[in-house]
C-alpha cells in the first residue's frame, strides 16, 4: 500500500501534504531580535507566513527565512532570508506567501520598536501544491 498518493497537475507531479505550527511571541526588551521556531518544511516549496500583531502600537518588523542545507558545530540549520523585512500593520493579519522549495523555515522578529510591549500570533505552513 503506498504511503503517498500522486497525481500530475499540467507538468508537476503533485502529492497531499502539508506541515503547519501556530506560534504566539511577546517581545519586552528594546532593541532585540527574536527567531521564532523552526518548521521542518521538507521540500515542500509552498510557503507561508500569517502573523498577527495584536499588542502594540507600532507595527513589528519581520523577516521570513529559510534553511536548505546543514551546518556548524554544533550541527543546525543555516538560515538565509527570503525577503527583507516587512511591517506588520497592527490590529490587522498579514499573509506572506512563498514558492521556494527548502528544508525548513522561521520568522525573524525585530529589533522590537523602542518602548513598545509587542505580541504577535504566528502560524508557518508549507504544503506540497
Amino acid at each position: 500500500m503506498p504511503l503517498i498518493t500522486q497525481s500530475v497537475v499540467g507538468s508537476r507531479t503533485v502529492a497531499s501534504a502539508n506541515a503547519n505550527r501556530e506560534i504566539t511571541i511577546s517581545q519586552t526588551a528594546d532593541g532585540v531580535t527574536t527567531d521564532t521556531l523552526i518548521l521542518a518544511s521538507n521540500q515542500q516549496p509552498h510557503l507561508f507566513f500569517w502573523v498577527n500583531q495584536t499588542v502594540g502600537a507600532i507595527g513589528q518588523a519581520v523577516t521570513p527565512q529559510f534553511a536548505v542545507r546543514m551546518g556548524g558545530a554544533p550541527v543546525a540549520p543555516v538560515f538565509n532570508n527570503l525577503s527583507g523585512p516587512q511591517i506588520v500593520p497592527v490590529g490587522a493579519p498579514m499573509l506572506l506567501e512563498f514558492y521556494f522549495p527548502c528544508r525548513f523555515i522561521r520568522l525573524r522578529l525585530g529589533p522590537r520598536p523602542a518602548g513598545q510591549l509587542t505580541t504577535l500570533t504566528i502560524i508557518l505552513g508549507c504544503c506540497a501544491t
